[in-house]
């Protein structure tokens, strides 16, 4: 996502993206909606001793993986089905672009060592995530709250998630909040940083919803870039 662009008329503007109860919305980074998990079927097996498995699957719908995805794995019966995993990372992926038959390796650290043998079951992979390659503190671009939503109304409540890479080396920031969507109408939440780390990871911080239409993060110190950024917020 681009940084906040603070012109109410420019027509290179952004519109506020609508926070919705129950479903998160991205101010960093991204995670497309228009796609469908990878969902495939599994025709043989093969592992390296407590290393990974490699399957070979045939895709059924959605987009072709890449390595770093996450992959889930259902139903296998080799050495006892060790090759079910949830949510384990994607090492190497070899599939035909025309036919979707090929294979996919990932992370299996409990597996004996087992050749090519015919096998079953089903994998997926989610959509996953986009993180954005971020050099310099700078302002999200906003979200906004519908002013009738009851369910936002009742429950009273934010949730901001940070997944900072691993070259950070300094980041302060803080959730800010305006009733109109200007720079110089933004105040934020806290008095102090809200998130203050040196250290990559995910940090997630629960804030009392507050009578505002429009709320953004504002990045006031950062180094280490570029490092891959997600920053999601729901109520």
């Amino acid at each position: 996502m681009p940084a906040y662009l603070n012109n109410q008329f420019t027509g290179f503007r952004i519109n506020p993206l609508l926070l919705q109860a129950g479903i998160p919305a991205y101010l960093i980074g991204s995670r497309p909606d228009d796609q469908a998990p990878c969902r495939m079927a599994i025709t043989s097996l093969a592992a390296v001793l407590n290393t990974s498995a490699t399957i070979g699957v045939i895709i059924l719908e959605g987009n072709i993986p890449a390595v770093g995805n996450l992959i889930s794995v259902r139903a296998t019966q080799t050495d006892s089905g060790a090759a079910n995993v949830n949510q384990a990372p994607i090492t190497a992926v070899s599939i035909n672009a025309n036919t979707g038959v090929g294979t996919i390796t990932y992370t299996v650290t409990t597996i004996a060592a087992q050749s090519t043998t015919t096998d079953s079951g089903q994998a997926v992979v989610s959509v996953p995530e986009v993180p954005e390659s971020l050099n310099a503190a700078y302002a999200s671009i906003p979200v906004v709250l519908a002013a009738n939503d009851i369910v936002v109304a009742q429950e009273r409540a934010v949730t901001v998630i940070f997944n900072l890479g691993s070259t950070i080396t300094t980041l302060a920031a803080n959730l800010q909040l305006a009733l109109n969507d200007l720079a110089s109408d933004y105040v934020n939440v806290n008095s102090t940083s809200d998130f203050s780390t040196a250290t990559a990871g995910v940090y997630q911080k629960q804030f009392t919803l507050q009578t505002s239409r429009f709320y953004r993060l504002n990045i006031t110190t950062f180094s280490g870039g570029p490092a891959n950024v997600i920053a999601k917020i729901m109520v």
